[in-house]
């Protein structure tokens, strides 16, 4: 008998406590994305990253550093594709 999902526990599996986000502005050539073109110096938003996994299901959870509140919207990591929601 399996467990439904409500019978599982979260699992963190890792914590970063610095991460940045970056906007990635449209490509102005054929040569791909260049992260030197990101403005490194100045990240979109920076905060915590967590990690969690429930069931085999994972989750990528960035949040405020301080609040611990989920600032993005949660990605799901499924069969090492991701997919954003």
């Amino acid at each position: 008998m399996m467990a439904d999902s409500s019978d599982q526990y979260e699992s963190v599996l890792c914590v970063k406590s610095e991460v940045h986000v970056y906007r990635i502005p449209p490509r102005s050539s054929n040569r791909g994305y260049r992260a030197a073109d990101w403005k490194l110096e100045e990240p979109a938003w920076s905060g915590r990253m967590k990690i969690t996994a429930k069931g085999k299901t994972a989750f990528i959870k960035l949040e405020d550093r301080i609040t611990g509140e989920e600032i993005f919207p949660q990605t799901i990591v499924l069969m090492s594709l991701i997919f954003y929601l």
